[in-house]
């Protein structure tokens, strides 16, 4: 493997979540709180240190975008996001499908 190849790897990997990320935010035969949490579960174990500085920034900034949201909510167990507004679960899903558009488009 080149040294381009291995530093693309981390960019490889977070472009196949994203992916994974809308298409479960997609999926409206499930509820939104359960697309939420796995939208978000999909994400988990990113590895950030890679990716360019526009891609980490971008992920940076919407990751701070839902954490301003979830910040509202005690959330302790998954069920717990059951119990959240439908416009904030939208608007997590909103941030979710604008992020994966942007790491779509990084080369």
């Amino acid at each position: 493997m080149s040294r381009n190849d291995a530093s693309s790897e981390p960019l490889v990997d977070l472009q196949r979540r994203a992916r994974e990320a809308v298409a479960i935010a997609s999926a409206h035969s499930v509820p939104t709180w359960q697309r939420v949490l796995q939208t978000l579960q999909a994400f988990a174990g990113t590895q950030l240190t890679g990716l360019s500085p526009k891609i980490y920034r971008a992920v940076e900034t919407h990751f701070v975008a839902v954490n301003r949201v979830l910040a509202k909510y005690h959330l302790e167990k998954s069920e717990d996001y059951e119990q959240m507004a439908e416009a904030d679960l939208q608007e997590i899903l909103n941030i979710v499908k604008d992020l994966a558009v942007k790491i779509a488009q990084a080369k």
